[in-house]
């Protein structure tokens, strides 16, 4: 990491000068427009960069603390991988444009399942088995259960108020996001429980 600071740091200072020597205070230069697009990759590195220590401080005093692994996914891993779409997002909403903050709500969501599932079944599929075993468990049938559901909700209700996001809107994913988490814990204390009656349950219904 200090050589690639060190290496930014050179990089950044030799185009300071470069920029000093070609431009002058009368007039901006030719390619001042550019450095709108500079600014914007420079910020969200600044952004990842900040994400990306967070997460490292969250799963340090996860394991510090032996908190379970798929709790600590589930919401503190999870709200660290989020902070950089949510100051994103912000941003893009103080700036006079929430339609663009509400269809990047939708699409990162939608970029980090398909493209995260669809890269490493693929690679699954090439370097371990074909077809690739995938782990079911309570864990992550409780979790997709819960996705379909806030988004069937979501949905449906934003069609019946005329896609307009309201408070009602607003109260219905704070609180499904609250039961995901009060689920996420109870199943990280009493999984074993749940998976017993789970399998019970099948067993009674499936002869």
């Amino acid at each position: 990491r200090a050589v690639a600071v060190g290496a930014a740091l050179t990089l950044g200072l030799l185009l300071a000068g470069a920029v000093h020597a070609s431009s002058k205070n009368a007039f901006p230069p030719s390619y001042f427009p550019y450095f709108c697009f500079l600014g914007f990759v420079v910020s969200m590195q600044w952004i990842y960069f900040i994400a990306d220590e967070i997460v490292a401080l969250i799963l340090d005093i996860g394991v510090a603390c032996h908190f379970d692994q798929v709790l600590l996914g589930a919401t503190l891993l999870a709200v660290g991988v989020g902070l950089q779409d949510l100051v994103t997002n912000l941003g893009i909403t103080r700036a006079g444009h929430p339609n663009m903050a509400a269809a990047a709500c939708i699409g990162s969501p939608i970029l980090n399942l398909l493209m995260g599932l669809g890269i490493s079944s693929t690679a699954g599929n090439l370097v371990v088995a074909s077809p690739f075993p995938l782990y079911r468990s309570i864990h992550i049938m409780v979790y997709m259960g819960f996705l379909l559901t806030s988004i069937a909700a979501a949905a449906a209700l934003m069609a019946w108020s005329r896609f307009r996001a309201g408070p009602g809107y607003a109260a219905l994913l704070l609180g499904l996001y609250l039961a995901f988490v009060v689920s996420v814990v109870l199943l990280a204390n009493f999984s074993e429980q749940v998976t017993a009656y789970a399998r019970l349950g099948l067993a009674r219904v499936v002869p």
